[in-house]
C-alpha cells in the first residue's frame, strides 16, 4: 500500500511524504517494517513541481499532530 501526502491535487504535485508497506490482505501476519520518505520540498519547487494555495490552506487547517 502506498500513501502520498502532497501540496497539490495535480499530477506534478510537491510530495511531502511517501509511505509504503507490503502486506498480504488475506493474512493476519504482521507486515513488518514499511518505508517512509520525506523528499526535499524546496528541491521539488525548484524543479517546477506544483503547489496549490487551496491545498496548503487545507493542510494548515488540520490539527498540528496531523501536519
Amino acid at each position: 500500500m502506498l500513501d502520498l501526502e502532497t501540496l497539490s491535487t495535480r499530477p506534478n504535485a510537491v510530495i511531502l511524504t511517501l509511505g509504503a508497506v507490503k502486506f498480504n490482505p488475506f493474512s493476519l501476519v504482521d507486515p513488518g517494517p514499511g518505508l517512509y520518505i520525506r523528499p526535499d520540498v524546496d528541491e521539488q519547487i525548484a524543479q517546477g513541481r506544483d503547489v496549490q494555495d487551496e491545498t496548503v490552506n487545507w493542510w494548515m487547517s488540520q490539527a498540528e499532530d496531523v501536519r
